[in-house]
């Protein structure tokens, strides 16, 4: 697997999170190295989309499969910002993630 060593522009950033969002195995399999080892930290016998997930397969698995049987993802946004075409769904019902983003180009 290759490391990358460049900064990844925030154009490329923000289409993954949207083919994440998507749940699409199409969408998000470009962004997907063959050989990734994807880790999500947490309590696995709680949140079963925690844990470790090696190879791509696995990754869409993931995505398509066990996150939507937990998780209603509808977007990715900065943590407490909604977009306004979004009404609030209530809690519980939508993740927010922190702008990761901020630190690429």
């Amino acid at each position: 697997m290759t490391v990358p060593t460049a900064a990844v522009p925030r154009p490329v950033v923000h289409a993954f999170y949207q083919a994440l969002a998507s749940r699409d195995p199409a969408r998000i399999a470009p962004f997907i190295d063959d050989d990734v080892r994807w880790t999500i930290v947490g309590p696995v016998d709680v949140l079963r989309f925690c844990g470790e997930r090696r190879g791509k397969a696995a990754v869409l698995n993931l995505f398509q499969r066990v996150v939507p049987e937990v998780l209603a993802v509808t977007a990715f946004a900065r943590a407490g910002a909604r977009p306004p075409h979004r009404p609030d769904p209530g809690p519980g019902t939508e993740l927010d993630v922190q702008d990761v983003s901020r630190s690429l180009v």
